[in-house]
């Protein structure tokens, strides 16, 4: 190998180094990348050489400071390619740290030092550069480990060149001016180094498509080997697979949808990622162009990948997905990637792929799920086809059996010797029919029952139904049947109350119980309980039956099946449980079955109660108050409205017995009664309100769809109403009998404060309004003044007394019509110091009368008295003391003397007077 061939073999290595630095400079310049600009400074000083060799062919001739320079340049390397290295993987800092120092120290002596160097800093400086550089060329081969594909492949080559420029270095500090060998393989060292950088950094194109190809063949083949049976487990491969490609940290591929980008894939390390679109403009990142740490961006990502990938570099690439759709793939790496984006964008186009592989798994599994509803479909015809042939072989028997003797009974009744136009057959012949003919009825009836119910055409009137008292009901009905068998019934109803269809709830527990009857031996128990909470009503229907298996506890609910040993079966269709559990669910509740074969079964049914309703007054204070009840919830609202909207206040009770507790408490001006209620029907309720002399003259008025007026005026309503109720005849009536009714007024006249006060809050309490004075003088001169219904005085006033007010009253035209109370004081004068029971009984009285005059009860005692009843004097109005116009007997005296007992609170001494003419 000669000399010259040697020199130009190490002009051709610094050219590469020139040219890999120029390159690596545009692309500092165009991207402003800090990586770029690290890899342009790794080839700097080998550029520096070349030309300084340009400018001095003759190294012979080199000037000092030349040489100098150029020493000094090379030092730089190696701390520069260790630099690069640690832009790309974890490096300790000490050691950075120590490398520029070492570069510092030997840089001063190399750059001062005349030539030849003296051997001991020549000798360092190999070995500094031999050490730095191999150490670097470790670190870049240690992270092509971590790597794959095309990455794996460059970062080798990258480390391989770096490690021949340090055996470069090591062999050209070794040659002599005897050893031109040694400086020859130095020569081709560093032109291999040139072009290993060259194949790392800047591949020639038919290298990198080399390189494109095999990445995208290893990508291909994975995801199409890949086991995904879904899109998203397709793209999950493909996000592990950009993973493996590119040495990313994490990766996650990111598809728009509706609500905005969604995380469709991820690779990388555990996060605790929101299933929420990503609030990020993903476009942001990719006009760029540069990597970026995450907490240099947008906000948004930072909340929705975490706090773990903060510090991470986020690479955005745009992937096209079929047919025109463009997602994105996010790269993380907590280090810069040391190659060029091209070879990421061409992984990123791989999306392609996988978003064909992942329509087609869609296809797949839709193609899958539509074969799976079609097995499925046949397997329920083909049960469906079964549970037919059973249902008409079971209905051929059950409908043939009941025809059969109906047939057959009415063919022996024909065969009966007529006697005129009748014929005379036995009475058991009739029942036989009659049986049959039900029975044949309940058969039609439970299959147009479910029917309807499949059909969503089940016609509910949920109402609040007395559980309890439903039941009572049934099993009355259903005695004979136990009888029959001799079975036990035990029963524990809790007053509990359901909302539900009363006729459907009585089905319910009828088929339950027949079906506990059917199949418990005879002399066995049958026990029924109920229990309630404040949400659900609780119906627990438990035999000692034949037990049902656990195997067969769906099956008993099913059309048309029967399940046990075929020879214990019992003559029946299978609707029974089937259209109990449809009913259920159409109440919005659920049934349940606990059983034990032998032991016997417990069915358990569920139905939503009904609201504890506190009694809901709406109107304004003072208003006339109406007592509703009724237990369907719309017809109580629309009454209520209308009657409110009327001025009325309104109070609802759902049932009877809460309308009869609520008119005890509150005593209404009205009342208006529904017929069919839960529990005790609106005819018991007005019997029971009849029945009480406190509620007895408060009018009733029934609103019902029963046509049954005569029957609720014979039991003493005021009036009665077929719903839809006429609104303005109901008004009308009200207000006949309460809305224009007007609170008596009262003139008290009484020396004894006491008694005058006593007598005042009584009339008060009872609803009067009240005028009170001692003094009779101040009596008359009000009683000509005013206008007043009652008048009632002191009969023995020491200043004037009672009759002579009675005169001059009589005397007086405008208070001749006014009715007289006289008061005898025997019974007070009597009482002893501290003795309240007269002043007691006195406030009683006051408060009787007043109730009375109001229209209340008493006033049958005070008509005599106080003169006819108003309804007397308008017999078209119902009878109903609204609006009591107190008049005199006729001739214009009063009504004659005399005690009158005013309920049993009235004390003897309280008196009427007849007025002295």
């Amino acid at each position: 190998m000669s000399i010259g061939w040697s020199r130009l073999v190490l002009l051709a290595a610094e050219l590469t180094f020139a040219v890999l630095f120029l390159r690596g400079l545009l692309g500092y310049l165009r991207h402003r990348d800090p990586l770029h600009l690290d890899v342009t400074l790794v080839f700097a000083p080998c550029t520096m050489a070349f030309s300084a060799d340009l400018m001095h062919q003759d190294l012979a001739n080199r000037p000092g400071w030349a040489r100098g320079f150029t020493s000094v340049a090379l030092m730089a390397q190696p701390f520069l390619t260790l630099r690069l290295a640690s832009r790309l993987r974890q490096v300790p800092r000490w050691l950075v740290a120590g490398t520029l120092l070492g570069f510092v120290v030997l840089a001063i002596p190399l750059a001062v030092a005349g030539r030849p160097l003296p051997f001991g800093l020549k000798v360092a400086a190999v070995l500094y550069f031999f050490s730095v550089e191999s150490t670097a060329a470790a670190l870049l081969f240690g992270k092509a480990r971590t790597r794959t594909g095309a990455n794996r492949a460059r970062l080798m080559v990258a480390a391989a060149a770096t490690l021949a420029f340090a055996l470069m270095i090591l062999l050209l500090g070794a040659a002599g001016p005897d050893t031109p060998a040694l400086r020859s393989a130095s020569h081709i060292l560093a032109l291999a180094s040139g072009l290993g950088y060259l194949i790392a950094f800047a591949p020639p194109r038919w290298l990198s498509r080399l390189f494109a190809a095999t990445a995208a063949r290893s990508v291909t083949e994975r995801l199409l080997r890949a086991p995904a049976d879904s899109p998203e487990a397709v793209w999950q491969t493909y996000a592990e697979m950009m993973r493996v490609q590119t040495g990313a940290d994490a990766v996650v591929v990111v598809l728009p949808r509706p609500d905005g980008p969604r995380q469709i894939g991820y690779a990388g390390p555990p996060l605790d990622v929101p299933d929420a679109p990503i609030d990020a403009d993903l476009s942001v990142l990719i006009r760029s162009g540069l990597p970026a740490r995450l907490r240099d961006g947008d906000p948004a990502l930072v909340r929705h990948f975490g706090a773990g990938l903060a510090d991470d570099f986020v690479v955005a690439l745009r992937m096209p997905v079929p047919p025109d759709v463009e997602g994105w793939v996010l790269l993380f790496n907590r280090h810069r990637g040391l190659f060029s984006d091209d070879d990421l964008r061409l992984l990123a186009e791989l999306g392609r792929q996988a978003g064909v592989l992942a329509e087609r798994q869609a296809v797949s599994v839709l193609e899958r799920r539509l074969a799976a509803e079609l097995s499925n479909s046949v397997e329920a015809l083909t049960r469906a086809n079964e549970a037919k042939s059973n249902f008409l072989a079971n209905m051929s028997h059950e409908l043939r059996t009941p025809l059969n003797a109906i047939i057959g009974f009415s063919d022996l009744m024909r065969l009966e010797n007529p006697e005129g136009d009748r014929r005379r057959v036995p009475a058991d012949w009739v029942d036989h029919i009659h049986d049959s003919g039900r029975h044949l009825l309940g058969l039609i009836n439970d299959i147009l029952d479910l029917a309807k119910v499949e059909a969503g055409r089940m016609d509910l009137r949920v109402a609040p139904v007395r559980v309890d008292t439903a039941i009572e009901e049934l099993l009355t009905t259903l005695s004979p049947l136990f009888a029959q068998k001799r079975l036990t019934v035990m029963i524990e109803l809790a007053p509990v109350t359901a909302l539900a269809d009363r006729l459907r709830l009585r089905q319910i527990v009828e088929n339950l119980v027949s079906n506990a009857i059917k199949f418990t031996p005879a002399e066995g128990t049958i026990t029924i309980t109920t229990s309630g909470t404040d949400t659900d009503v609780c119906i627990v229907v438990t035999d000692t039956g034949v037990g049902i298996a656990d195997a067969d506890a769906e099956r008993v609910f099913e059309e048309f099946q029967q399940v046990g040993d075929p020879e214990r079966r019992h003559a029946g269709t299978g609707l029974g449980l089937a259209l109990t559990r449809r009913l259920v669910e159409a109440h919005r509740g659920g049934i349940t079955l606990d059983s034990t074969p032998g032991q016997g079964s417990t069915f358990t049914v569920r139905l939503p109660a009904a609201p504890v309703t506190q009694p809901s007054a709406t109107g304004t204070a003072g208003a006339p108050y109406v007592l509703l009840v009724e237990d369907d919830p719309h017809s109580a609202e629309l009454m209520q409205t209308q009657l409110s909207n009327a001025g009325y206040r309104v109070e609802v009770a759902g049932t009877g017995e809460s309308g009869l507790a609520v008119a005890r408490s509150h005593k209404p001006d009205a009342i208006v009664l529904d017929v069919e209620l839960p529990g005790i029907s609106g005819w018991e309720v007005i019997r029971r309100l009849k029945a009480d002399a406190a509620l007895a003259g408060v009018p009733v008025f029934f609103a019902s769809i029963l046509d049954e007026a005569a029957a609720g005026l014979a039991l003493g309503a005021h009036d009665y109403f077929v719903k839809p109720v006429d609104q303005p005849a109901l008004l009308s009536a009200l207000s006949n009998a309460i809305a224009a009714r007007r609170v008596p007024r009262v003139l008290v006249v009484d020396h004894d404060d006491a008694v005058r006060h006593a007598i005042e809050d009584g009339l008060r309490a009872g609803g009067a309004d009240v005028v009170a004075c001692a003094d009779g003088r101040d009596g008359l001169a009000r009683s000509r003044t005013e206008n007043f219904d009652l008048i009632v005085c002191d009969m023995q006033s020491p200043e004037a007394d009672g009759f002579s007010l009675l005169a001059a009253i009589e005397q007086d035209p405008s208070g001749r019509h006014t009715p007289v109370l006289g008061l005898s004081a025997a019974a007070l004068s009597e009482r002893a110091p501290g003795d309240t029971a007269p002043l007691i009984a006195t406030a009683m009285a006051g408060g009787v009368v007043a109730e009375a005059m109001a229209g209340g009860a008493g006033w049958d005692s005070l008509a005599p008295l106080l003169g006819p009843h108003p309804a007397a004097q308008h017999p078209a109005i119902p009878h109903h003391p609204a609006h009591p116009v107190i008049r005199r007997t006729s001739g214009g005296a009063h009504p004659p003397a005399g005690a009158v007992q005013l309920r049993s609170a009235v004390p003897r001494g309280l008196e009427t007077a007849k007025e002295d003419q």
